[in-house]
């Protein structure tokens, strides 16, 4: 089973839970994730009297070990209760319908749909499951930062090993102090190459507890990617390979046949632009066999036949 499969099997796993809006689920998700908002969080000391941290001590160290506050505490008695109970009954009657509603919520807290989202373990497999399915050459690069956790460089580190790609580490800002959104989006823009293919970053950093305007740098990004090619040329080139290099010929593909025109008669022709190739590799012509292309794939080829009209 690749990577993508398991992902994407999560979210189907939940998915039709998801779907079902049913007052039984909402009543689940609300005992099982909306505790904590039945006690009104108007002060730092409600808040702080969630947690049985000894008053004798400033607790400084939460973000390697924390104490439970009083939800959480509830929860894990009653699913404690529930498992001595009956476990396996128990974890058949509540497993998918409790995952369904954490993603649920994570997904109306980040603005995206359940299915956009997978569980893991811990952040560090989350870290090794995204990074590690990066798909890089060895003349792009990683574009990251040097305020970012161990598990991200360790990630990276390992996936630019193995790909050959390299990695750069930027600060973002020059002072914890005085730091604005408008340094941060500013710098990164800046640092970023016409190889940079992946920019990684981390949302609140652990050490400091900054937590980044993600919005505003991927607005940015975009504007910095609009002015690119929607196309990979080296993903299109081992498509043609694959897929086209039986009929077509191409200095950069090997047999052929005279069943069709050589790529570069097709980049001669003015009237074969971007969308036309668009379109014909999304409606093949009857002598052409149907090729299962994703929509990336497509703009792949694209950009790869296109850029032979250049050499």
């Amino acid at each position: 089973m690749t990577r993508r499969d398991f992902l994407v099997r999560t979210g189907f796993a939940v998915a039709g839970l998801l779907a079902a809006d049913s007052p039984s689920l909402r009543a689940l998700a609300g005992s099982a994730m909306g505790a904590a908002s039945l006690a009104p969080m108007e002060s730092w000391d409600a808040v702080r009297d969630q947690f049985p941290l000894s008053r004798d001590f400033i607790h400084m160290s939460c973000f390697f070990l924390a104490s439970h506050p009083t939800p959480v505490r509830a929860a894990i008695e009653r699913h404690r209760r529930g498992l001595d109970d009956n476990p396996m009954g128990y974890w058949l009657d509540q497993n998918e319908p409790l995952e369904a509603a954490v993603l649920r919520a994570a997904a109306e807290y980040m603005g995206v749909t359940p299915t956009d989202i997978a569980l893991t373990d811990s952040t560090t497999m989350g870290l090794a499951l995204l990074y590690g399915g990066l798909r890089l050459r060895p003349d792009q690069e990683v574009l990251t930062t040097v305020h970012d956790h161990y598990s991200t460089e360790e990630s990276l580190r390992l996936r630019a090993a193995r790909t050959g790609a390299s990695i750069r580490q930027i600060p973002l800002y020059r002072r914890l102090a005085s730091v604005s959104r408008d340094e941060i989006v500013e710098t990164l823009v800046q640092a970023v190459r016409p190889q940079t293919r992946i920019v990684a970053v981390t949302w609140v950093h652990s050490s400091t507890g900054l937590k980044l305007p993600i919005r505003e740098m991927a607005a940015a990004l975009a504007n910095v990617n609009a002015g690119r090619a929607e196309g990979d040329r080296a993903e299109g080139e081992a498509l043609a390979r694959l897929w086209c290099s039986e009929c077509h010929t191409t200095e950069a593909t090997s047999g052929g046949s005279d069943v069709a025109p050589a790529w570069r008669s097709i980049t001669a022709d003015s009237l074969k632009n971007q969308a036309y190739l668009r379109e014909f590799l999304n409606n093949p012509h009857p002598a052409m066999r149907h090729i299962p292309l994703s929509p990336r794939q497509i703009e792949d080829l694209v950009a790869y036949i296109l850029s032979l009209g250049f050499e």
